[in-house]
């Protein structure tokens, strides 16, 4: 039913329709054109389509490769209903496609002469097939996924995989060698592995051997003719195995319903072992398969195939370097199966698949599992989005109405974008991604400075939305760098990350800016400069750390003259009475009563600079009971050890900036626990126990080991002094098969 009510009536009947597209066809044409007519006419409801077929016949289009353009259309037409099970929708849309693509039609009109959806099926073809033409240089699995965001619509992607295997089915008749090559290498590349995702195996098969056959003929041709020189003796052979297995099969008390398929593997399959592998034509074992299907309920699977496993093997030789059991331990996308060779009759070797009808479901039916565990992976932005095309292709018993349901062919978003370069290379952007996002994603130096762009040839600004298929040029400027505000026009993550790297690092300048400034300003009043005092002062200030009060100096928060006037009273107060209790010895007790139960593992700094905010260093990381010292940087303290790879360098350049720090509530303690992982080697564990029962000034109270599936994982409760418990850590880190040791 069309869509147009007011539409003109059309000019011609169903047998008027049939004789317009006898007389628009070569002579030549007629037997072959009027043969698809009439399959069609079959196959689907005609009569919404005749204004279709008029638009097609007064359209004026140049043939290809030695076939009429309305031939072309009704060899492609019969693919997509009769082995894609597609309807009306879809033919409309080929019938149109000439028109579209010449732009002799317009969508209104679409609208009125063909099938609801017609023209936004259309519209999805051809910017698909423009989009397609233009992928430039990109690699094969991003092209895939272009074709399938690009689509929006599965029957899209159906219907350039319907004409290329025409083509190629008649690639001797009606290509040159050039061009069956360049077609057959572009179904290899982009459109075979999404038949694997649709699960059209039979078409997937067949692409692939007529992609070998004209893209490299010598292979398959020797191929080929191997397998048919021996075509009658490997299936008579096949006959004797099924028959052997099936009396021994009724000689046992079998429970289950089963039955026996057999196969030969395709030229292609053939190719790609020898090739991948290295593996000659007769030492293929695989050439000949069985497969046996059990039908047990789950919960007797996995005895039911091991039962005809034991059958089997009684009665056959396995090689057991060629079991898999994937039954037991099924792969990661569902596929089961007990997979093995055995030794038949005459000492040739044949492959055996055992696997209930649930597992052959899946293995056949889910997503193309079996061809992706035979090495397709990697392609899970496709998987969603065609997860459901498999079942709507292989439901016969829908009418064509149902079958063309607009909504059930839909892709599901697969978050991506892709545009191009002006030189054609394709960017890969998330969906919803600007013009700002596009530059960053070139370059970090075209993005820091880019100040607008352009699309398809036109001015627009860095926060433009980009579609599927733009062309996009950046216009820079040296004087334009990213701002805060960016964060909110970028949405990809690298973009983000580029903007925040580059704000952190004028924070950073503008940080050292200000550190030099306070330098100077010392300097010229001949105050000598302390890293206590000066982290004392803008403590008393209000500022926990460097980053606050930079950021304070830089926004005009914190005055630098009232902060130097401080600053030159702390370093001018005289020192406390020597006959006074120090501070650290003050800290230690105050330590000592707060918390007598509760281990205390903060860093004091310097004196009794507990509170003070610190990091630990990442290029040591510092762990509970290491010997460590405290420096401060630009933007805090940082914490590192002493065997640090960086202490020397600080030791002999800035000495005297380095302050001394220690772990709270670490003096004194005579007992620490040791947390240990390990290799899973005897040996290993040996040397550790070993270690901490001998080692110099310590005492092991109590050890617990726990092994895990590679690794053990060791806890020691130890007696002694802090010296001595670091000597072993220290031991006990240089040892064979150590992984870590800390402090628990």
């Amino acid at each position: 039913m069309t869509q147009g009510g007011d539409a003109d009536a059309s000019m011609y009947t169903l047998p008027q329709l049939r004789e317009a597209v006898a007389e628009a066809l070569l002579p030549n044409e007629r037997v072959r054109g009027l043969l698809l007519f009439d399959q069609l006419e079959e196959s689907l409801e005609l009569t919404p389509l005749v204004k279709s077929f008029e638009k097609n016949l007064s359209t004026v289009t140049p043939g290809r490769y030695g076939l009429s353009q309305l031939l072309l259309t009704l060899e492609v037409a019969s693919v997509v209903v009769r082995e894609m099970n597609l309807a009306e929708t879809s033919v409309a849309t080929l019938l149109l496609f000439p028109a579209y693509n010449s732009g002799s039609i317009t969508k209104q009109e679409i609208a009125t002469i063909s099938p609801r959806g017609t023209e936004v099926l259309l519209g999805q073809l051809f910017s698909t097939h423009q989009l397609f033409k233009e992928k430039g240089v990109a690699k094969p699995e991003e092209v895939r996924e272009l074709l399938v965001s690009s689509a929006g619509d599965v029957r899209v992607l159906l219907l350039m995989i319907a004409t290329r295997l025409f083509l190629l089915r008649n690639g001797k008749e009606l290509l040159t060698s050039t061009e069956a090559k360049a077609i057959a290498r572009e179904v290899s590349a982009f459109f075979t592995p999404i038949t694997h995702k649709l699960g059209l195996y039979a078409i997937k098969g067949e692409l692939e051997d007529l992609s070998l056959k004209f893209d490299n003929p010598s292979a398959f041709s020797d191929i080929k003719k191997k397998l048919g020189e021996k075509k009658e003796q490997r299936e008579s052979y096949m006959r004797r195995v099924v028959r052997l297995l099936e009396d021994r099969f009724s000689q046992a008390h079998i429970r289950w319903d089963y039955h026996i398929k057999s196969r030969t593997k395709s030229i292609y399959s053939i190719y790609n072992k020898m090739t991948k592998k290295g593996t000659a034509f007769d030492d293929i074992f695989d050439l000949a398969a069985l497969r046996i299907i059990i039908d047990a309920p789950q919960n007797e699977e996995q005895e039911a195939c091991w039962y005809f496993y034991s059958l089997v093997t009684d009665l056959f030789e396995p090689n057991p370097n060629r079991l898999r059991d994937w039954v037991s331990v099924p792969k990661k996308n569902g596929y089961q199966s007990l997979q093995i060779t055995v030794k038949g009759p005459e000492e040739k070797f044949v492959e055996v698949q055992i696997r209930t009808t649930r597992m052959d479901e899946i293995a056949e039916h889910g997503v193309a599992a079996h061809w992706r565990y035979k090495g397709l992976g990697g392609e899970a932005n496709i998987d969603g989005s065609l997860l459901h095309a498999r079942e709507l292709l292989e439901d016969n018993d829908l009418d064509s109405a149902q079958r063309e349901n607009d909504s059930k062919y839909a892709i599901s978003n697969v978050g991506c974008c892709y545009v191009f370069t002006p030189m054609g290379k394709l960017i890969k952007l998330p969906q919803k991604a600007t013009v700002l996002d596009f530059a960053f994603a070139i370059h970090s130096n075209v993005g820091s400075h880019a100040k607008s762009g352009k699309i398809n040839g036109q001015n627009v600004a860095l926060r433009t939305e980009l579609k599927n298929g733009d062309t996009v040029q950046i216009i820079t400027d040296r004087n334009q760098v990213p701002s805060k505000d960016w964060l909110n026009i970028v949405t990809s993550t690298s973009a983000k990350n580029k903007i925040k790297r580059y704000l952190r690092e004028e924070k950073e300048g503008t940080f050292a800016e200000i550190r030099e400034q306070i330098e100077r300003r010392l300097r010229n009043r001949k105050i000598p400069y302390n890293e206590r005092a000066i982290i004392q002062t803008f403590n008393r200030l209000g500022y926990r750390n460097y980053i606050s009060f930079y950021t304070a100096i830089a926004e005009g928060k914190c005055d630098v003259a009232r902060f130097l006037e401080l600053y030159e009273a702390e370093v001018t107060t005289p020192q406390l009475d020597p006959q006074h209790t120090s501070l650290k010895e003050k800290a230690k007790t105050t330590r000592a009563e707060e918390t007598p139960d509760v281990k205390d593992r903060s860093v004091i700094v310097g004196e009794n600079f507990k509170n003070i905010y610190y990091e630990l260093a990442k290029c040591c990381s510092p762990q509970y009971g290491d010997a460590i010292f405290a420096y401060p940087s630009r933007f805090g303290i940082r914490i590192h050890r002493y065997d640090c790879p960086n202490a020397k360098d600080i030791f002999e350049n800035n000495r005297s900036r380095v302050l001394p720090a220690y772990w709270a509530n670490l003096e004194g303690e005579s007992q620490s626990n040791l947390y240990v992982e390990a290799l899973d080697e005897p040996e290993t564990t040996g040397r550790i126990v070993s270690l901490c029962k001998n080692s110099f000034g310590v005492k092991l109270l109590s050890y617990n080991i726990k092994a895990s599936v590679t690794k053990v994982e060791a806890e020691f409760t130890l007696e002694g002094d802090q010296q001595a418990i670091n000597a072993l850590r220290n031991k006990l880190l240089a040892t064979k098969g150590v992984i870590s040791v800390s402090r628990a």
